[in-house]
């Protein structure tokens, strides 16, 4: 399973995303009216999430106010590169230094340059297993763990070129049904929840079974912002983050690195199968390993059952020949029907030796 703290967006809201330091843009809208607008600051030691959400902020300013249809386009790069402190910003200059074309494509690309040489090569891939891998957690409910789900695939494309997000059939599929509680697991299968297409219907099923459970999330402390970098230090320091990009696989049976499976759909040696196709299939074995260990202990209960029951039967057909209340020493008993009699007469000895009966 993926670390947490290896990929940039988390269900747990990390402290600093929801408050964090702004810069203010002035911008002219078209009825020449000017605004002010607001975009977060992410410097050495701020959450990564604070990175995605500038970039996202930026573009929806962008849309709202034409800078490249105004041919202003230089505009996105210089208030992107104002909304950065500290090694970022080294970066981002570094980066757009010689910039000449000012289009979209070319931001987008530069900021694709930007995530890779600040959070490593595979950091798309990571977020991606981190939403195919990472169970609910039981801090939050399943609203909003959905809408956090929504966030994380929305943010996908922007973390490496050509990176896409997932349908919301296959958010249903591979992250919604194989992570939420096992417990809820059956009941979700009834309503058919695996087999829902939108993550809408997917949030109502769950909160109908939150309801049905009276499930309450436990409440935590937000995790701390302190990482462990790669060159050994606790500070948050991003120099030399781009050589964690390394990654191992961690598919059962892969002793390979991370760029090199053939499950990774980013990889050269790509062999068709997706990676979250393959974990799916070890639950599958794992679940039908767990069925067929519970089948067999059923049959071992049911067979001492039924030995018990043979051995109560044989122990109800056992008569003793004597010590018995109300019969003479050494008189023989045999069964009538259901009522056990005395011989203790010549007569009905052989009238019982006749008929067969006697024990």
């Amino acid at each position: 399973m993926t670390n947490a703290l290896s990929v940039p967006l988390q269900y747990q809201v990390e402290e600093g995303v929801d408050n964090p330091k702004m810069i203010s843009i002035k911008c002219t809208d078209a009825d020449e009216n000017e605004n002010k607008e607001e975009v977060p600051i992410f410097g050495n030691n701020e959450p990564d999430e604070l990175l995605l959400n500038a970039f996202g902020d930026i573009l929806a300013l962008n849309e709202r106010y034409s800078w490249m249809d105004n041919e202003k386009g230089k505009l996105l790069f210089q208030h992107f590169g104002r909304a950065m402190k500290g090694e970022p910003l080294r970066k981002w200059s570094k980066l757009t230094k010689n910039q000449r074309v000012y289009t979209l494509l070319a931001f987008k690309e530069k900021f694709s340059d930007l995530i890779e040489d600040l959070f490593g090569e595979d950091v798309y891939d990571d977020q991606l297993e981190y939403l195919c891998d990472e169970s609910m957690p039981t801090s939050m409910k399943s609203s909003e763990w959905i809408d956090r789900i929504e966030v994380i695939n929305a943010a996908l494309p922007s973390l490496t070129k050509g990176g896409k997000e997932m349908t919301e059939r296959e958010l249903v599929r591979k992250v919604v049904t194989a992570n939420i509680p096992e417990s809820w697991k059956r009941d979700f299968t009834l309503q058919g929840g695996d087999k829902l297409k939108t993550l809408k219907d997917a949030k109502k099923a769950l909160m109908k079974i939150e309801r049905a459970y009276g499930f309450e999330p436990r409440t935590s402390r937000k995790k701390a912002r302190t990482k462990t970098s790669d060159n050994g230090n606790e500070n948050g320091d991003r120099t030399d983050s781009s050589s964690s990009g390394k990654k191992q696989c961690r598919l059962q049976g892969h002793d390979h690195m991370w760029k090199d499976c053939p499950n990774n759909p980013y990889s050269s040696g790509f062999g068709g199968t997706h990676f979250s196709i393959i974990r799916e299939r070890e639950r599958a074995a794992a679940n039908e390993a767990k069925l067929e260990d519970k089948n067999k202990d059923d049959e071992s209960a049911h067979k001492s059952t039924r030995s018990k029951h043979r051995t109560e039967r044989r122990s109800e057909e056992v008569h003793a020949t004597e010590d018995f209340s109300g019969s003479k020493p050494g008189v023989p008993i045999v069964t009538f029907g259901h009522v056990e009699q005395f011989l203790d007469d010549d007569e009905s000895y052989k009238s019982a030796e006749t008929m067969g009966q006697l024990c």
